[in-house]
């Protein structure tokens, strides 16, 4: 063996094993670093990308800024005061809304005093000091968790991606135009960023409609409301409920005075009694009208003692119906001019059968 070796007329050479041809090369070391999990060890954005979490991130129901937004939070790729401390950019750490603690993540979407305050005015009602994860994917395993029984868990998988969104942006106020944060305006562009994702519309024009204008589009039949002001915008609302599937539905279309078309909205899902579905429809149309820019409202429902209740007349709604009834006299305030009517359910049919 010895005398065979030393007769060899070739040279020593250095060979790749992971390389076919023997060559070094970065292909090879990634598919080694693949089927040895050395990505594993070194990074946790690389291992995770095809798990159940990223893929179940991916399939949200939401807007793409939203998972992107998301996706960005949880591969730590927001630059925080944290991050950019840790790389020399900036000589602070610290959160500059609360000084209180370093600026991470986590602590700017949900233990900052004024992340806090947000989650406590938003319809989600949630002490962020209830949960002490300290990664944000952690944090998201947390809502998925929370509201995976949600009656309509579709329309909260939309909510708090929005509340996140307009947080990050409030903050991002507060850095670069030294903005005071402002917790009624964050909830009400949070409302705003809700209904977008819920329409699934965009700042884009929508290239299906004529002219880009709905309120081209009239109507046939006879409102006899005697509303006629141009200025004024007509919401019609309804709300269904069955008492066996325990399953109801709501509908709210938009017109203005003098009777063509803005917009329409529909929604199913498990539910409480008739009234707080009532309700519901009057609270949708009020965010629709929101959220497109209205300022004077007159709106109509077919439920009798919701409307004497919102002008401030006695009436024996449920439990579930008043609890919504807070929301509906919050968003009120944000209009100018608006009134509650009841119309017939004969007068009241379009928004009817969107409720069904």
């Amino acid at each position: 063996m010895i005398c065979i070796l030393s007769d060899c007329a070739s040279t020593d050479s250095w060979y790749w094993g992971p390389s076919k041809n023997g060559k070094f090369s970065v292909k090879s070391v990634y598919y080694l670093a693949l089927n040895s999990n050395i990505v594993k060890n070194r990074s946790d954005c690389a291992s995770a990308s095809n798990s159940l979490f990223y893929k179940q991130l991916w399939k949200l129901d939401i807007l793409l800024k939203m998972k992107l937004f998301l996706w960005r939070c949880c591969v730590n790729a927001c630059c925080v005061n944290q991050l950019l401390f840790t790389t020399s950019i900036t000589h602070n750490a610290k959160c500059l809304i609360c000084q209180l603690d370093e600026k991470s993540i986590v602590h700017a979407l949900f233990r900052c005093s004024f992340a806090s305050s947000c989650w406590l005015a938003s319809p989600f009602r949630l002490d962020t000091s209830s949960f002490q994860g300290n990664d944000f994917k952690d944090w998201i395993c947390f809502l998925f968790d929370k509201y995976r029984d949600a009656p309509d868990q579709r329309d909260c998988y939309i909510q708090w991606p929005s509340l996140l969104w307009q947080i990050w942006k409030t903050r991002n106020k507060v850095v670069f135009i030294f903005e005071n944060p402002n917790l009624t305006a964050t909830i009400k562009a949070f409302n705003h960023t809700v209904e977008e994702g819920r329409l699934g519309i965009s700042r884009f024009p929508n290239p299906h409609l004529p002219d880009n204008n709905p309120s081209s589009y009239c109507l046939s039949f006879d409102f006899s409301l005697h509303v006629s002001s141009p200025t004024l915008i007509l919401a019609f609302t309804d709300g269904v409920w069955n008492n066996k599937s325990m399953k109801g539905g709501r509908g709210v279309i938009l017109f203005n005075g003098v009777k063509r078309f803005i917009a329409a909205k529909c929604k199913a899902g498990s539910s409480f009694p008739a009234a707080s579905m009532e309700a519901e429809s009057v609270r949708d149309a009020l965010l629709l009208a929101s959220s497109l820019g209205f300022s004077n409202l007159v709106l109509f429902s077919d439920c009798q003692a919701l409307v004497s209740s919102l002008n401030g007349i006695s009436s024996s709604l449920d439990w579930a119906a008043l609890s919504i009834m807070e929301d509906i006299l919050s968003i009120s305030s944000s209009f100018i001019n608006i009134e509650f009517r009841f119309i017939l359910r004969s007068l009241n049919k379009e928004a009817h059968f969107l409720a069904t």
